[in-house]
């Protein structure tokens, strides 16, 4: 009897111990947040993805967990309002790269007026529309200083790039779309030509990211101007390396006569600098912002204040 009655108070014993390690039978808090991706072919975004979900792996424990849903609007706005209307009232939080500026405003007061947690990346509003909503923040780079570093790429050329000496530094600009794309390139010529470089912009076009799509417009241009382009200015990684299959096909070789710069410093350009075939990059730090990103939607479901724009810096990357 006496023994019964002792491993009938271990067992009582080792049962409220569990109890109390489990929070006294809690269930474990999960979280859900939508991710709106405006162009999930785009290399930065699709990083952003992974960086986020890896993130916030970290970030879960025995309390909490966080999961990553992904939709992708193909570019399109009115897909873009759907899925965004599903999120905000089907998810905990909502992570939002806007399709083009003209549709942040209305997406912030979408999104602000629901209450639900949210950051937007890139294609940046007007700030008093990011202001008005306590669950809406912004997250952007410098979009003129990633110009101004494409430029210092440039000026670290010997020569500055001028590959058929003719003294000015003719640029082609492909471009993606959006707030970005209306400062990168051009913020590049105006530093050339602010610093004493002769800079004429020869042909600037969108290839809206793509990487195809900047192969043909290079391709195109490459046959109308021939040696009239000294160097190549692309919006991002991806177009890039669309850009060198032409003028390698083309029979031309960067840094003898063509140059060559992106922006992301995506592993694939990286390889491709240190190998001699791209001038340089210009590193738009997604690992940074994917995780600044986390953190602040994690400030907000816990009911913090967070800040209402948050801005990144680039960083030039250049192997000569």
């Amino acid at each position: 009897m006496k023994k019964i009655s002792v491993l009938l108070l271990i067992f009582l014993v080792l049962t409220v111990s569990s109890v109390s390690a489990n929070g006294g039978n809690e269930k474990k808090r999960i979280y859900n947040i939508g991710v709106v991706l405006s162009d999930g072919r785009v290399s930065f975004q699709k990083n952003f993805v992974k960086h986020a979900e890896d993130y916030l792996d970290t970030k879960s424990n025995d309390a909490v967990r966080y999961n990553l849903s992904v939709v992708d609007a193909e570019n399109n706005v009115s897909v873009q309002n759907s899925q965004i209307e599903k999120l905000i009232t089907e998810a905990d939080a909502v992570i939002c790269f806007p399709v083009n500026r003209e549709e942040t405003g209305n997406l912030i007061k979408k999104i602000g007026k629901s209450g639900s947690p949210c950051v937007l990346i890139g294609n940046s509003p007007d700030t008093e529309d990011v202001g008005d909503y306590a669950n809406v923040c912004f997250i952007e780079s410098d979009f003129e200083k990633c110009g101004e570093l494409m430029a210092e790429v440039i000026d670290r050329v010997p020569g500055d790039c001028d590959a058929n000496g003719d003294g000015v530094i003719s640029c082609l600009l492909i471009r993606g779309e959006g707030t970005e794309s209306d400062f990168r390139g051009k913020a590049a010529i105006a530093f050339l030509e602010e610093n004493g470089k002769h800079t004429e912009c020869v042909l600037e076009k969108s290839a809206n990211w793509q990487r195809d799509n900047a192969r043909e417009i290079c391709q195109g241009a490459l046959q109308k101007f021939g040696k009239g382009i000294d160097v190549v200015i692309c919006d991002n990684d991806d177009m890039a390396l669309g850009v060198l299959e032409s003028i390698e096909s083309a029979g031309r070789k960067v840094g003898r006569d063509i140059f060559l710069i992106g922006c992301d410093a995506d592993d694939d350009a990286l390889s491709v600098i240190k190998s001699g075939r791209m001038t340089g990059t210009v590193l738009n730090d997604v690992t940074g912002q994917s995780e600044t990103a986390c953190d602040t939607i994690i400030s907000m479901l816990k009911g913090d204040e967070v800040e209402k724009k948050i801005v990144f810096e680039y960083q030039n990357i250049c192997f000569i």
